[in-house]
């Protein structure tokens, strides 16, 4: 179950969502490089892990009232807070696509409360 609302006072209300088993949020990537050196190898520079490197993405069904508020979210360009449970997340939607009550949004998350 994961559950969307505006970080600012909104009266349109938040979305509470079951994801399907296509749905990831434990997944993220660390921030490394591969260097070219000028003796023609190569250095690896290993920057850390933060959790503004996830993206997420989120299949769902939903209702025909769900997506018009997730479509809301959307256009405004809303930044959202997103609890689930792995933590409650501060995030703003990269995409989305819905058709025939099956979505599918790809989630950045900005930061993670701790």
């Amino acid at each position: 179950m994961i559950s969307l609302s505006k970080t600012e006072l909104s009266t349109e209300g938040n979305v509470i969502i079951n994801e399907t088993e296509k749905t990831v949020i434990n997944k993220n990537t660390a921030r490394v490089v591969l260097v070219p050196t000028l003796d023609g190898g190569s250095v690896t520079i290993h920057s850390g892990v933060s959790e503004s490197d996830r993206n997420v993405t989120i299949y769902s069904d939903i209702s025909r009232e769900q997506e018009k508020i997730i479509w809301n979210f959307f256009n405004s360009g809303a930044y959202l807070t997103m609890v689930c449970k792995e933590g409650v997340f501060f995030t703003s939607i990269k995409s989305l696509k819905t058709d025939n009550g099956k979505l599918e949004m790809k989630i950045l998350i900005l930061d993670k409360e701790n």
